[in-house]
């Protein structure tokens, strides 16, 4: 049996991140152990809710998913790409648009800190969209660095 890496997913999830759930959701050999979304392709909590739709397309509505940051650091959003990835999000490709999932009660930043925990020396986390639930993390979880194997970006 194949050891499996439990990766936590930060992403902003349109087309381009749905497609990289689906293909990590798939892998023998990672673990999905949690998904973040932040503003970017959509807003942060639409994002969150495409991710719903993900998981539950692929009967994995055990991931928990938190919604994270929906403005930069500084400054506001001038950008939302809903032109690329369609006014729902995911290409307003027909996927059910209601989901019988919730988002989880904990921020992402709560999240990352629950995972990286319960994961000590193993977690990685990938990093798809803006970076604000990282930068949020690494502000509020001082020991983020020694507990996770590595943050790819």
């Amino acid at each position: 049996m194949t050891t499996r890496t439990p990766v936590l997913v930060d992403c902003d999830t349109g087309v381009d991140d749905a497609m990289a759930l689906l293909y990590l959701l798939h892998r023998d050999d990672i673990d999905v152990v949690g998904i973040t979304s932040v503003f970017g392709n959509n807003r942060a909590a639409q994002c969150a809710h495409n991710t719903l739709r993900v998981l539950e397309l692929v009967g994995r509505e055990d991931v928990p998913v938190a919604v994270g940051a929906e403005k930069p650091l500084v400054g506001e959003v001038t950008y939302l790409a809903t032109h690329v990835h369609g006014e729902d999000g995911l290409g307003d490709s027909g996927l059910p648009l209601e989901v019988s999932t919730a988002v989880s009660p904990l921020t992402a930043v709560e999240l990352i800190d629950e995972l990286s925990e319960r994961h000590r020396g193993e977690l990685r986390i990938l990093a798809v969209g803006p970076l604000t639930n990282i930068a949020h993390a690494l502000d509020s979880i001082p020991d983020l660095t020694d507990r996770v194997v590595d943050i790819v970006i």
